[in-house]
């Protein structure tokens, strides 16, 4: 490998052989190319905890997993483990492992109280014992308004830009997350007539938030957020098309979950260039109660929480807003068995289904009718055909 390479120009400096030899470096440069691996092991197998415990019925659990080699991707959840969340009062309630790595409480209507501090503990099937800090349930603060403003954002993509508004008269929360949960109805263009198949006209889609939303209030001279911007609501989907529906859970944070939450926002929102923050290993509030050095990732959130459902109907939008269907590709045919074997056959070879067979006697024949996909007629495949207990309150 040449390491050190200098063309010096003296009294018999030939430039066609500095041009040889620059070629020759290029070469032998662009060989010296290897894949680099590296050796990656000190956070290896440790364990990952994501837990929540609130004020609000249900809204509890815990996650746990382990992290792996880089340049793998095993079943890295954590199963097995005895998982109990511990109050002041030294009152334990055990979480139950109801899907494998996911910890819940078996009363489906346990909350924290307000007031009260808390800590998680994890023993794990290996020995491991894991505590997160002992800490307050905040007092919650209710969100003042969940708003919309219609936003043209050019080449057709046009929606609604939600925003919310909150305060705390008390000046004690300061630091703000939220998260959010969608609900809305899809209605295919087709509907069997068959009796053999049910009602499947109708349905209700779901979606829950993946970014990380939070906000501090510390520097400004009241607790109060105005016009903070939650997510915006395209065109390009169905959600509008006929009833959408959001609720909005604000929480109370502490100043390290807060601290936790920025560095990962940063982080997710921050890679894939020469320029970003280099990642950093996110340690929560949690410790190795055994081995109080090896890290432990993550965090157990602690919060007083407050929600608000808004909804959005169809006529809630500007005219000048198209909505997509996500069913424009769908088309329906009605073809005679008798008079059209040939093409029935061919529609049906092509991946066409068959959706209605309507026997005409007095033709002595069959009319069969064709969905070029069977979500055209079938909104199962794509939402929940029982109604959500809260669609019809407003």
């Amino acid at each position: 490998m040449i390491s050190d390479f200098r063309i010096k120009y003296h009294s018999g400096y030939n430039p066609k052989v500095s041009l040889l030899l620059a070629a020759v470096l290029i070469i032998v440069m662009h060989r010296c190319i290897y894949p680099f691996e590296p050796v990656i092991d000190k956070y290896e197998n440790l364990l990952v905890v994501d837990g929540l415990l609130t004020n609000i019925p249900g809204n509890c659990f815990v996650k746990l997993s382990r992290t792996y080699k880089y340049d793998e991707k095993p079943d890295s959840v954590e199963t097995g483990a005895r998982v109990m969340i511990i109050d002041d009062l030294g009152i334990e309630t055990q979480l139950k492992e109801f899907e494998a790595g996911v910890y819940l409480p078996e009363d489906t209507l346990f909350a924290g109280e307000t007031g009260r501090i808390y800590r998680v503990q994890v023993t794990t099937l290996n020995g491991e014992i894991l505590e997160s800090t002992p800490e307050e349930l905040k007092e919650p603060v209710d969100i003042e308004e969940i708003y919309f403003e219609y936003l043209d954002k050019g080449n057709g993509i046009q929606g609604l830009q939600l925003y919310l508004d909150t305060y705390d008269s008390r000046k004690k929360s300061f630091y703000y997350s939220w998260d959010y949960e969608e609900t809305w109805e899809i209605s295919v263009p087709f509907q069997s007539l068959s009796e053999y198949l049910p009602e499947m006209k109708i349905c209700y889609r779901n979606s829950s938030s993946r970014k990380i939303f939070i906000q501090s209030t510390k520097e400004y001279s009241d607790d109060r957020i105005i016009k903070y911007p939650l997510f915006f609501v395209g065109n390009t989907t169905n959600r509008l098309m006929i009833k959408y529906s959001v609720l909005v859970r604000q929480y109370v944070l502490t100043e390290k979950t807060y601290e936790f939450f920025s560095d990962l926002k940063e982080i997710n929102e921050n890679t894939g260039t020469l320029f970003d923050r280099t990642p950093v290993i996110l340690i929560g509030n949690m410790i190795n109660k055994l081995y109080p050095d090896k890290p432990v990732l993550g965090n157990f959130q602690i919060s007083g929480a407050s929600e608000l459902r808004i909804f959005i109907n169809r006529d809630n939008l500007p005219p000048q807003m198209n909505v997509a269907t996500e069913y424009e590709f769908c088309k329906a045919d009605l073809v005679s068995k008798k008079n059209e074997s040939f093409r029935l056959d061919s529609l049906l070879h092509t991946g066409w289904i068959v959706m209605d067979t309507i026997y005409e006697p007095d033709k002595q024949d069959t009319l069969i009718g064709l969905a070029n996909s069977r979500s055209c007629f079938d909104c199962t495949l794509n939402g929940d055909i029982v109604k959500p207990d809260f669609w019809d309150e407003k």
